[in-house]
Formats: C-alpha cells, structure tokens, sequence
C-alpha cells in the first residue's frame, strides 16, 4: 500500500487550539508533521508580505467614563 500524502497548512494562531489541531492531525491519519517557516522555498510562492502598523490611540468619551464608573463600584470579596 502507498502512503499518502495529505498537507494541512496552518498559520500561527491563538485562535486554534492543540486540541483543535490534534483532532485535524487524528481524522486525517497524518503519522508525520513538517514545520516550514514563511522563508520556506515551496511556501514563498503562497505567503505575502506583511506591513505592520502601530498606532496608539486615546480612550474614547465613552471607555473614560466607563473606566471612572467602574472604578466606583464595591470591589468583589476575593475567593480563595
């Protein structure tokens, strides 16, 4: 019997869980797994550039207020 090769392509995320991607690497019955960078030769051809911008900006009107209400309100008992 040939083996088969099946790809799963997964960016890093936080938003899939080991959990998440243990069930993926289980249905499909995948006994090996490669890790490629984006400067992988095969993957260039499907990755793009990323431009990554920092801006900070100031609270709103309303996040202010919030912020102030919030801070009036009787601290929770902690529970240990």
């Amino acid at each position: 019997m040939q083996p088969v090769t099946r790809r799963a392509s997964h960016a890093a995320s936080e938003r899939v869980s080991v959990v998440a991607w243990q069930e993926v690497v289980s249905n499909l019955m995948i006994s090996a797994i490669e890790f490629r960078s984006e400067d992988d030769p095969e993957l260039a051809a499907h990755t793009h550039a990323k431009r990554i911008e920092m801006r900070t900006v100031s609270p709103s009107r309303e996040v202010r207020l919030h912020t102030v209400l919030r801070a009036r309100l009787p601290k929770e008992p902690s529970r240990a």
